[in-house]
């Protein structure tokens, strides 16, 4: 699997308690630095409770602040530790692009953001990530390349994704939908 997984993320999950969740990660992660899968857990579970916000959860400002300081550290320690990485490449360049708002914290400009986004779908793109490969065929390629690398996913993503967790089911509606 691709994001982290164990009883607690799964109840915290289920339960809707995305702060205790992102609590109880970076307490793990603190202990497990080198754990990527920990790590992406954890970003990707601090992107999307802001993403939630003003849809199904309302942050109190400090929250809010707190949050996106957190992503940008994360992102900061992606650069650092685990810019190699295929995996962190992709989701780190998914959430830079789709929501390049939330990295303003950053120092950097908005359309730097969504740049440096964009390279990292494509350079795990070019190393031949399959998740990767999809999100820059959309923006590059035809339809009918699209669907062939939409296929591929399709019949590999319950090996990376666990269908039990929100996060993880973003994912998989995200990266099997068809085009609109």
């Amino acid at each position: 699997m691709i994001l982290y997984s164990d009883e607690y993320t799964k109840r915290f999950e289920f339960e809707g308690k995305w702060l205790d969740s992102i609590g109880y990660l970076y307490e793990k992660w603190t202990v497990e630095r080198e754990n990527i899968s920990l790590f992406l857990k954890l970003s990707f579970n601090i992107w999307y409770t802001l993403t939630l916000d003003g849809c199904e959860l309302s942050l109190k400002k400090r929250e809010y602040d707190i949050l996106t300081q957190m992503l940008c550290d994360c992102l900061e320690h992606f650069k650092e530790s685990f810019a190699a990485c295929e995996d962190c490449q992709w989701i780190f360049g998914y959430m830079m692009e789709v929501r390049t708002d939330l990295f303003l914290g950053s120092k950097l400009e908005y359309n730097t953001i969504e740049k440096i986004g964009k390279a990292l779908i494509e350079k795990a793109s070019d190393k031949g990530n399959i998740f990767a490969q999809l999100l820059f065929s959309r923006d590059n390629c035809s339809k009918e390349n699209i669907e062939r690398k939409r296929k591929k996913v399709k019949e590999s993503i319950s090996k990376y994704f666990d269908n039990s967790q929100e996060t993880d089911q973003y994912f998989i509606e995200i990266l099997t939908m068809e085009a609109v």
